[in-house]
């Protein structure tokens, strides 16, 4: 039970954006109530010098109870807005409440399972008019001619590689997903490919993001993620062409199947294919894959070893709807690590197993020696059966 002057930090990225107010009060409000918004909402507005203090400033800026309190945050947890660590010193209880941003109302209608969560909750119609109100806006550009001036080659003539080493430790770097632990030195990438391999106009946030995730996914070395990069840059505009980059790194061939110590650190396509005695893993799976991590948001690790269950419970097969299905469970327990996960395939059912157990009834379990029959026997009733005397 949580007490008023049981210690806690808040740790606050940022203040929260316009689009992500709108997603709060549009998307998150049914799931985790009135209660859960004002929670979620104080917490933001209280100094963030994540130095522990009590509940007690939380308990005057929201106007809410302990208890109330404590229900509201175990409803953020279930829908990914705090993420809470707690830590017993002596006879007094220390947490950490990590607050997460709302993700964007685009992004929450797509999403595995809150959007079916908000779907049962609020109906087909008001999803509906949520979808079509917030829908992003696409112009039609169709019958117009691009004219935008671009980037001119001798723009960056006097860059050269001291330049871009300078450069990539002097600029701000990406924060990466919280879920996903990128695994690939994007500055040794970025230091060794040359900017007609990799032209400066195509290293947007975005396409930098889209490699870390590639390299990190499929456990592709710097080195190689260059060939393939190039190999995908449009020399008309300059442009990454990140199809073709997913197609390519889908395709390569070249993934060091070696696992470490721990397996379930190694990169999902590798522990796979180790699996699979170092064959190569079929398209249908890494894209299954992929959609466990980017989509579904879980952490390779826990992918590992959601495959390393469904495989030896499912006779080495991977059948997508039952990935899926246990997925989606661990989603809503919050498995957020290997160890959460491992435990997790103990309370897993078989697959094709039924977890029932029916109590017989009292009265098949006593004997009634009144009525108890003589043994049977079998070579007679065989033979009366075939006709026989």
């Amino acid at each position: 039970m949580l007490k008023a002057n049981d210690g806690v930090s808040f740790r606050v990225k940022r203040s929260l954006s316009d689009a992500e107010i709108r997603s709060l009060m549009t998307c998150y409000l049914p799931l985790i109530g009135h209660d859960g918004v004002i929670l979620y909402l104080s917490v933001m507005t209280l100094s963030t010098d994540e130095q522990f203090s009590t509940h007690q400033p939380l308990l005057e800026q929201s106007e809410l109870p302990i208890d109330r309190i404590e229900n509201a945050r175990m409803q953020c947890e279930r829908v990914y807005l705090i993420r809470t660590y707690k830590k017993s010193v002596e006879q007094r209880d220390f947490y950490v409440w990590q607050m997460e941003l709302p993700m964007l109302i685009d992004d929450f209608l797509i999403h595995e399972v809150l959007g079916r969560r908000l779907y049962s909750l609020i109906g087909k119609n008001r999803f509906e008019s949520v979808k079509q109100t917030y829908k992003k806006a696409k112009g039609d550009f169709s019958d117009f001619k691009a004219i935008s001036a671009s980037l001119k080659a001798d723009d960056l003539t006097h860059w050269d590689a001291e330049f871009e080493q300078k450069f990539q430790l002097s600029k701000p770097k990406q924060a990466p997903a919280a879920h996903l632990e990128i695994k690939f030195d994007t500055q040794k990438f970025l230091r060794d490919i040359s900017v007609l391999a990799f032209p400066l106009s195509a290293r947007t946030p975005e396409n930098i993001r889209l490699i870390e995730e590639c390299a990190t996914i499929y456990g592709i070395r710097e080195e190689d993620m260059r060939v393939l990069v190039s190999r995908c840059i449009r020399l008309k505009d300059h442009t990454l062409d990140t199809e073709k980059l997913k197609q390519k790194v889908r395709s390569f061939k070249g993934i060091d199947v070696s696992l470490p110590q721990d397996p379930y650190t190694a990169s999902s396509i590798a522990f796979l294919q180790a699996k699979q005695n170092g064959v190569a893993v079929s398209s249908a799976d890494k894209t299954l894959i992929e959609h466990l991590i980017l989509e579904m948001k879980l952490v390779p690790e826990v992918v590992n070893v959601l495959l390393e269950y469904v495989l030896k419970n499912n006779a080495m097969r991977l059948n997508r709807s039952y990935v899926e299905k246990i997925a989606a469970s661990w989603i809503r327990l919050n498995v957020t690590s290997k160890e959460e996960a491992l435990a997790a395939t103990l309370r897993e059912p078989a697959k094709g197993k039924s977890v029932r157990n029916d109590v017989l009834p009292l009265w098949y379990q006593q004997e009634d020696e009144e009525t108890s029959e003589e043994p049977i026997d079998r070579a007679s009733l065989i033979k009366k059966i075939k006709g026989g005397s």
